[in-house]
């Protein structure tokens, strides 16, 4: 009799023990997964405000000088309607 009891206060301690592990586990998984998603979302806020700058100072730059020809126009059109920015 005692025996059995020694082994199933064994056992309930290792299931415990492993349960405890698990979570563990689990916890540190999301917690990784939250930093990576950190990290990548950083990049992508660096990459944003580096394009931006690029384009701010494109804009700075003195404007070009576009032609009032109708030919142009009409590639520009073409262009903005199969190559839309953004």
């Amino acid at each position: 009799m005692i025996f059995n009891f020694v082994v199933v206060d064994c056992f309930q301690r290792f299931q415990k023990l492993y349960q405890g592990y698990q979570q563990s586990d689990s916890a540190d998984k999301k917690q990784l997964v939250a930093l990576h998603l950190q990290h990548r979302q950083g990049e992508l806020n660096s990459k944003k405000r580096i394009e931006l700058e690029a384009y701010m100072a494109e804009l700075q730059k003195s404007p070009v000088k576009v032609s009032t020809d109708s030919k142009n126009w009409r590639l520009i059109i073409i262009m903005l309607i199969f190559f839309p920015f953004g």
